[in-house]
């Protein structure tokens, strides 16, 4: 092997190390961005969830633990909560339009039904999502929902009874849910019927709020 065979192989092989070096380096560089990025999103959601009610903040870390782990039940496991409370939020989802949160728990499905249901929206939680700073993927927080008895719950894609009316929520618009006739505000209902399409809540035309009885 002549002498510029071997300087040449050598040239080769420090161009390879550096090449790997370089590699490597790049590859530091990545693992310390996305490190720093969980980190800073971390801390993003520990300042969050100080913001809201402590209620509030359980339903959104269990809420996006749950996405976040494909763990969300459906039917059959939902039904086995009929006739328990539960909290009922829109999930902005093509194929499950509401989740369903009960205990540790959160299911989805498209139609449900709720017995002697209150309406709430939290405050905190409100501001968050009209500054778009909430801890779930679009920014926004689960802040609005309604608490009943689960009556019924499926998969279907019915319309609502005909004796019953649409009810609003519109965070930018609106503080609180409200009848869309003539937009009073909706405290609580004996019926709450939850359906796909353009008004997903509707409560009976002449609503008589719950009283607080037996559920």
């Amino acid at each position: 092997m002549s002498t510029s065979d071997v300087r040449r192989i050598c040239n080769e092989t420090a161009l390879h190390h550096d090449i790997l070096h370089r590699i490597d380096q790049a590859a530091e560089s990545v693992e310390s961005l996305r490190a720093e990025n969980s980190q800073s999103q971390a801390s993003r959601h520990l300042s969050v969830f100080d913001e809201l009610h402590p209620d509030t903040a359980l339903l959104n870390r269990t809420y996006l633990q749950e996405v976040e782990a494909r763990r969300l039940k459906v039917v059959p496991e939902i039904l086995d909560w009929l006739g328990y409370r539960v909290r009922v939020f829109l999930r902005h989802d093509r194929n499950f339009v509401f989740a369903i949160a009960f205990r540790s728990w959160i299911g989805m499905a498209n139609h449900v039904v709720l017995r002697n249901a209150t309406f709430e929206v939290d405050k905190a939680g409100r501001t968050q999502t009209l500054e778009q700073r909430g801890p779930l993927a679009n920014r926004t927080t689960v802040h609005a929902w309604i608490t009943g008895t689960l009556d019924s719950v499926s998969n279907d894609s019915p319309n609502a009874d005909a004796d019953m009316e649409p009810v609003v929520y519109k965070p930018a618009e609106l503080q609180h849910f409200c009848r869309a006739t003539d937009l009073s505000h909706v405290h609580s209902s004996p019926l709450v019927q939850c359906v796909p399409g353009p008004s997903k809540v509707w409560v009976p035309k002449c609503v008589e709020p719950w009283d607080g009885g037996p559920a």
